[in-house]
């Protein structure tokens, strides 16, 4: 027997199979700087949130509007004389005027790529800053072969152990005595230098920050340090030695074992801090090396430090 046709029952049917063929497909009716999910749900690109906060959707009207990342509860903090900027989907840090990254850039991406200097104290009257002659007044020194290939094993390790010294006093020194700039970087062929100066008690040094030299980085807490000091600057130095690795490979390293050769494959760094305490790193120290060589780019057998 054969059921009566009811219009109103098939117009019904229609309609929820209308429905389900567009779940299952593309959901173009994700909102501006919203994009499908398993073709069944929306969700706001990187930098956007929904206007009901919901990660996923399904609400047609539903809109993604831009987070600003510089204003509570996120705040992006982009360290000492810098400032958020916020820009549709994103942000950047910037110098506040008066100020500028090392590099020439106008912009970065947080406080651990801060660089911001004073454009009118960063630099002295010759265009060099005094780290950059305290480094060059090595470089005759690093380069002297004739002077490190007359010395014994031990001659050799101590005058290495008292440059490295030596460079971290005097940089740390001539960091200390100019603690309106914040952070230093100077080079030359055979050393750099990246210096850093809390003179606030770590209230805006919040968290770790980055010192870079060429390939190298350390990673430190701000606590560490000031390491319990309240009054008057501390600094601390990050430095690499080029030509240090040279010396090292050449004395010690490839006359060991000719058969089976060592090789220093990274450069010599130090890291320091001042004033010097008698106290244990409160948080772990990250020191991150570039190799110089990749493995099998060294002719002959060899084994990699």
């Amino acid at each position: 027997m054969s059921l009566p046709s009811v219009p109103g029952l098939c117009f019904l049917l229609s309609l929820s199979g209308a429905e389900a063929q567009v779940a299952k497909g593309p959901c173009n009716w994700c909102p501006l700087h919203g994009y499908c999910v398993n073709s069944t749900h929306c969700t706001c690109n990187p930098g956007f949130i929904s206007g009901s906060g919901k990660r996923f959707f399904t609400y047609p009207l539903e809109i993604c509007k831009d987070i600003d990342e510089c204003k509570p509860p996120i705040s992006i903090y982009c360290g000492l004389n810098a400032e958020c900027k916020n820009v549709e989907g994103s942000f950047h840090c910037r110098c506040v005027p008066g100020y500028e990254l090392l590099s020439g850039d106008v912009q970065f991406n947080n406080s651990n790529e801060n660089t911001c200097q004073n454009i009118t104290s960063s630099k002295t009257p010759n265009g060099h800053t005094e780290l950059q002659q305290i480094v060059n007044n090595f470089e005759s020194l690093l380069t002297n072969q004739t002077f490190w290939g007359a010395g014994s094993k031990q001659e050799v390790a101590s005058t290495a152990s008292s440059i490295l010294q030596n460079v971290e006093s005097k940089v740390l020194e001539t960091a200390l005595r100019a603690p309106g700039q914040k952070i230093q970087k100077v080079q030359n062929s055979t050393v750099a230098v990246e210096t850093r100066v809390v003179s606030d008690n770590c209230s805006e040094e919040r968290k770790a920050f980055r010192l870079h030299t060429q390939m190298n980085s350390v990673d430190i807490h701000c606590i560490d340090v000031i390491q319990g000091r309240t009054q008057g600057p501390s600094a601390v130095a990050f430095i690499s030695y080029a030509s240090l690795g040279n010396i090292l490979n050449a004395t010690f390293f490839e006359k060991a074992d000719e058969k089976d050769p060592l090789y220093l494959n990274s450069q010599v760094v130090s890291a320091a801090v001042a004033p010097r305490r008698n106290s244990s790193l409160s948080q772990s120290v990250t020191l991150t090396f570039q190799n110089l060589k990749v493995g099998g780019s060294r002719a002959g057998p060899g084994q990699v430090l």
